[in-house]
This record gives structure tokens, C-alpha cells and sequence, in this order.
């Protein structure tokens, strides 16, 4: 992680409807007759229209068989930080209902329930080895142009997950499912370095050094303040955390978190942030605002944070998992033969 170069970030905060909130349901069943779309990562293990890194099964040494059947279908999850849903055929005079199975062999997984941005469900936990179904009746006004997108996301524990979803309605026409676009990966395009501004030093920062760490932060850690951050470990940055003594799960998301002083006659010019690298998928938040997401390996990436810093002090949060699809793509740790997670020169 390199540089703090002088270079307009929209940040849209999207409050939580408070007429959604009353659709959670609990774990009582649904009441509409028809069901229009069931998924189930049993067996739609690699479907094109659920956006994950993969499915796992749950192992009877994880969750015994007296606690939930070996064979039952809900042993397997699609996991990750998000797991995302987009369907499309949703009809602006039916009512509808999400109905969701849910599985954990951890005892501390929560998850929250988007739709469209907004807030269904704001923390659910998920009780370890058995079966959790959820009904949330889906208010007309988050539906747009006949489409919704369900998001699934991490709020504690390794990462979110999903058994199954149906959608069922007032209505028979059946919902479809759509394929989410490509993943396009752009050319870097990167801001040139002065090495020299107004006959004094480049305007740049260095932020390599030691940053705070933590190999399972609390989900919204970023927005922490300093001293928030006191008690954890410290990691060399530019670096691999397996290399610095850190055993973590490829899944499992990791947190950094720097704070630097902004010089005040910065005040009033663009700003950017550079990474020459972080191997795996990374958020990237200035001041608890989120400002980048990247999933690259070997790349670097820059972003304009003019808008969430400030002059004086800063906070940097990053939140890293290893396991993503450019891990895989890239085949970066089947050549290194060791965990590559971390940010790098």
C-alpha cells in the first residue's frame, strides 16, 4: 500500500425504511399460495444469478447428524461476504414474500437483509447447527421496474450464508432469476506522481509502516476512531500476513486500519489514495466512509477520496478476505503454495 497523491467521491447513505423493518415475519410460514422462484444451493450449487464466491457443505464433524440429517439439502450454503440475488418479473399489483433457510456451524454468525438497499432484516442471528427459516413480506416500494435485488451480507461471524430462497406471491406468474453482468476487469489507469510541486517536495504520503491489524475485526469496525484500534496487533505493510505469523482462514475477513495526519494547506485539493496492491477482495473506507471495493491480486488501483477526508487527522480502514475470485482466476497461491492475503509493494 503506497501512496496519498493530490487529486469526487458521491457518497449515498440509504436509511433503513422503517415500514420494512415491520415486514420481518419472524420464523412464522408464509402465507401466499403461489410459489413463482425456489433456488437452493443443493442443487443449484454454481448458479449464474447468485453472486457468491461458492457452496460449501456442512460436515457432519461441523454439525453432527443428530442435529440436523446428513443428507439434508440445507447442509449446503452459498457463502461469502454478500451473497446477492437478482430477480426480475415482479409484478407491481401482487404481493410477495421472501422465504429463507438459513444454516451455521458457528456459533456467532449474523446476517442482515437487504432488498434494493434498503433494510428487511437488520441483524439476524443465525443459532449454530440448526435449520433457521424466515418469511419477510416485500413492500411494493422497494421493487423497481419489476426487479429486486436480495443481498445477504456479513454482519458477524466468518461470513454470510444461504440454503435456499422462494418467492412466493398473491399471483401464479412465476419471477425469474437474472444472471448478474460480467465481472470486467478494467485497465489501471493511475494518476502520474509529481516528483516536485511549487519548487518543494511532492505532495505525497507514504503509508507503508506499520498499520493495526486484526484477523477477525468486528463488522463495522471501520468505523472506529483511533483509539478504538489501540489494543490490536501491528503488521508491516507492505506484506503477507501468513509470512508476519498470521494463520487465517481463506474466507475469513481480515482488518487494517491506519490513521495519518492531512496536512491543512492540502486543503481544498483533490486527493487520492493508491494501492500498488491488495491480494484478495478489499473495501477500502476513509473516516467509516466506504469510498473503493476492489478484487484484484497483483494489481494496483487508485481512488479520489476528496470528499471523505479532511485536513488534520484521518482514519484508513481496510476490510481484506483472501478467498475471491481473482484468487482463483489467478491461481496466485496454487504457484506460491501459501496463503498470498495482504497488501503488497
Amino acid at each position: 500500500m503506497h501512496h496519498l497523491i493530490l487529486s469526487v467521491v458521491v457518497l449515498l447513505t440509504l436509511g433503513c425504511l422503517e415500514g420494512a423493518r415491520a415486514a420481518d415475519r419472524g420464523e412464522e410460514g408464509a402465507t401466499l399460495p403461489h410459489v413463482v422462484l425456489a433456488v437452493d444451493a443443493a442443487t443449484q450449487p454454481r448458479s449464474p444469478f447468485v453472486k457468491t464466491r461458492a457452496t460449501y457443505r456442512f460436515t457432519e464433524d461441523g454439525i453432527a447428524p443428530g442435529e440436523v440429517a446428513a443428507e439434508a439439502p440445507e447442509r449446503i450454503v452459498w457463502f461469502g461476504e454478500v451473497v446477492r440475488l437478482l430477480l426480475a418479473g415482479i409484478e407491481s399489483d401482487a404481493e410477495y414474500e421472501i422465504e429463507m433457510a438459513f444454516l451455521s456451524d458457528s456459533p456467532d454468525r449474523a446476517v442482515g437483509v437487504l432488498v434494493n438497499g434498503e433494510t428487511l432484516i437488520e441483524r439476524l442471528e443465525i443459532p449454530q447447527a440448526q435449520v433457521l427459516r424466515r418469511v419477510v413480506s416485500l413492500p411494493a416500494e422497494l421493487v423497481q421496474d419489476g426487479r429486486v435485488e436480495i443481498r445477504i451480507e456479513r454482519l458477524a461471524g466468518p461470513n454470510a450464508v444461504l440454503s435456499s430462497l422462494r418467492l412466493l406471491s398473491s399471483k401464479p406468474a412465476q419471477a425469474s432469476p437474472v444472471a448478474p453482468k460480467p465481472i470486467l476487469v478494467e485497465t489501471p489507469r493511475l494518476t502520474p506522481i509529481p516528483s516536485a510541486a511549487d519548487g518543494g517536495e511532492a505532495p505525497v504520503i507514504s503509508l507503508n509502516g506499520r498499520w493495526r491489524f486484526n484477523p477477525a475485526p468486528a463488522a463495522d469496525f471501520y468505523k472506529y476512531d483511533v483509539s478504538q484500534a489501540q489494543d490490536w496487533t501491528w503488521i508491516d505493510v507492505p506484506g503477507q500476513w501468513s509470512m508476519q505469523g498470521f494463520d487465517i482462514p481463506g474466507e475469513q475477513t481480515v482488518g487494517y486500519f491506519h490513521a495519518l495526519e492531512m496536512p491543512r494547506e492540502w486543503a481544498g485539493r483533490r486527493l487520492k489514495l493508491r494501492f500498488d496492491a491488495v491480494y484478495g477482495q478489499a473495501l477500502v473506507y476513509v473516516n467509516g466512509a466506504k469510498v473503493a471495493e476492489s478484487e484484484r491480486t497483483f494489481t494496483p488501483f487508485e481512488v479520489d477520496i476528496t470528499e471523505a477526508a479532511r485536513p488534520g487527522r484521518n482514519t484508513i480502514a481496510l476490510a481484506v478476505t483472501n478467498d475471491c475470485l481473482a484468487n482463483i482466476v489467478s491461481y496466485g497461491e496454487g504457484y506460491a503454495r501459501h496463503q498470498l492475503g495482504g497488501d503488497h509493494p
